[in-house]
């Protein structure tokens, strides 16, 4: 599901072990006041197969930009997630994000910093305080509610992403 510029893109595929092969913001990604939705049923399922991270599609997996809404819904099956920069529940400019495993044993794999349930404000960062889409809040959400999952990152800090945990994410971004 992909939506752009007012429109809207939904996929729902009510079952089966599916692999999805990214190339391009695709899986739940919407962009200036889109909507795209992904909603899978079950099964065991392969996202983002590509043999590198590198040559993964960005902008994947529940992303959203400038007041745009991008859902990743996975209702259930052992699943193998490879996104790369920009997934994961990313929301971006007043964007809202939502990446969402309900149940499974889930392997969660990445080499980029921006995942993860992010919410970032980065183009307005050099805007004047008095623009008004400052008041407009930004969503990044991810969601695994179930399962003994792995969450492979090499730059992890401590306490390591895992189950049961918390964790936080600082932001990499170079001082102006």
């Amino acid at each position: 599901g992909f939506g752009e510029w007012h429109g809207g893109g939904f996929f729902y595929d009510a079952g089966g072990s599916d692999i999805y092969r990214t190339a391009g913001a695709s899986l739940g990604v919407g962009f200036a006041m889109g909507v795209g939705v992904l909603d899978e049923g079950a099964g065991d399922d392969v996202y983002g197969d590509a043999a590198s991270l590198a040559d993964n599609a960005r902008r994947s997996a529940g992303f959203a930009d400038d007041l745009g809404v991008g859902i990743l819904i996975d209702r259930g099956g052992n699943d193998q997630h490879r996104h790369s920069a920009f997934s994961y529940g990313y929301g971006q400019l007043n964007g809202f994000a939502l990446f969402a495993e309900l149940s499974g044993d889930d392997t969660y794999e990445t080499e980029a910093n921006s995942t993860w349930g992010v919410a970032a404000l980065t183009i307005l960062g050099s805007s004047p305080n008095s623009n008004p889409r400052r008041a407009v809040p930004t969503f990044g959400w991810f969601i695994d509610a179930a399962g003994a999952d792995i969450y492979a990152r090499p730059d992890l800090l401590s306490p390591p992403i895992a189950d049961f945990g918390a964790w936080q994410q600082t932001s990499r971004a170079a001082a102006p």
